[in-house]
């Protein structure tokens, strides 16, 4: 994919390695949000995906017990920093 995208742009072949380091860092972040719209049913957004592998998707989301234990896990971490950033809030209220 990187070797297709490099074919339209030029750069000081010494730099090829950050180029495509950071290229991968986008490209992952892109990818990862495009899934995050089709987890979020967000049809306008979705187009690019077939309705069989959507519906594929939504039956993985749904049924498989270590991706449920995994968001699980990451809601119950997310709620514990909330937790904490309001009783580190209040700490620093009570200070002043």
């Amino acid at each position: 994919m990187f070797d297709k995208w490099a074919e339209n742009f030029t750069w000081d072949k010494n730099h090829d390695e950050l180029v495509k380091a950071i290229f991968n860092t986008c490209a992952s972040k892109r990818f990862s949000r495009m899934m995050e719209d089709v987890r979020e049913k967000k049809e306008h957004l979705t187009q690019w995906c077939r309705p069989e592998l959507k519906k594929a998707l939504y039956h993985y989301w749904e049924t498989d017990e270590k991706y449920l234990h995994l968001k699980q896990l990451n809601a119950d971490v997310e709620a514990l920093k909330e937790q904490l950033r309001e009783e580190l809030r209040l700490m620093q209220e009570h200070r002043r």
